[in-house]
């Protein structure tokens, strides 16, 4: 079925197998890590919940691919988010094998030996005003968005036209006379504002959002401070 998709549909059907596939994944990971025991009625119910779920993110991806100036959007993968455009999309369909192309991606995205940054809110006590930020920590590869955007996990509770601004911060691990580990803050910067500094022999993109930022030594990190 994914095959005649993206046969007869091209990107169109492409989009629609990368939302069967991710299904799949969530369901059989959800099934090998617990301890459910298989039934005829619950092979049954998990079939019937499959087709429902499924035909409602079908219906989402179509309303998605009716909006006008599409430009990126993202599956969830293990341990990290994948981020599409209509140019990987592309690359995937014209390849000599679109499912393993996909799958080579994905799972590409979620093993490269890096931490992957994590997002923080905060809101001003006295304005409201709201915005968001990153850490960055000296020598220490690092996943990074290349705009921020308010992720998925977090949309419960912010939105991203509530953030004024996003910040970046950088530090480095110590360790004292003592030998009691603590971390010391280098700066801080506007979030645009160390995109446009960092070099560019210091990162990569891994998909349409997302880059990997080499190792930043005090020096590297100050000299865009300046």
């Amino acid at each position: 079925m994914a095959l005649s998709y993206i046969y007869f549909r091209g990107i169109k059907g492409l989009y629609y197998t990368l939302v069967l596939i991710s299904y799949i994944m969530v369901v059989t990971l959800f099934i090998r890590f617990t301890d459910i025991v298989i039934t005829i009625p619950g092979i049954i119910g998990v079939i019937i919940l499959y087709i429902l779920e499924y035909l409602v993110l079908l219906k989402t991806v179509r309303n998605k691919e009716n909006e006008k100036g599409f430009n990126v959007d993202n599956i969830y993968g293990i341990k990290r988010v994948v981020s599409f455009n209509k140019e990987i999309i592309k690359k995937i369909v014209n390849s000599s094998d679109e499912i393993k192309e996909f799958s080579k991606f994905c799972e590409d995205i979620q093993y490269i030996d890096a931490y992957s940054a994590k997002q923080s809110f905060v809101e001003d006590t006295i304005t409201k005003e709201k915005w968001g930020y990153y850490v960055l920590t000296e020598n220490l590869r690092t996943v990074l968005p290349y705009k921020p955007n308010v992720e998925f996990f977090s949309m419960d509770y912010i939105k991203n036209e509530e953030i004024a601004f996003w910040k970046i911060f950088f530090c480095a691990y110590k360790v004292d006379e003592n030998g009691e580990e603590g971390i010391d803050k280098i700066g801080e910067s506007i979030y645009d504002d160390f995109i446009k500094k960092l070099p560019t022999d210091k990162y990569k993109f891994i998909d349409a959002s997302y880059i990997v930022v080499e190792p930043l030594n005090r020096d590297d990190i100050e000299k865009m401070l300046k």
